[in-house]
């Protein structure tokens, strides 16, 4: 039982940890590539917005949900 605790224990540490570097990293990761990309080579990073919800049906969704079929299949 006491190897349970210790280890829900260090997990939440290590949620916890990640969850703060990624806020704090944010507004740098932000204002770094709001005019530029960034080439890693194989890698390039750019500042994007999704103005939609998942799988990007946003504004061009005249139905109001999304469809969990591709497009390809919409027509079924």
């Amino acid at each position: 039982m006491r190897d349970r605790k210790s280890a829900r224990r260090l997990f939440l540490i290590g949620v916890g940890g990640g969850t703060a570097a990624a806020l704090a990293l944010e507004p740098i990761m932000r204002r770094q590539l709001a005019d530029r990309d960034v080439d890693l080579g194989m890698l390039q990073l750019r500042l994007a917005y999704n103005t939609g919800v998942g799988f990007s049906v946003g504004q061009d969704n005249r139905y109001g949900f999304s469809s969990p079929l591709p497009p390809c299949c919409r027509w079924l």
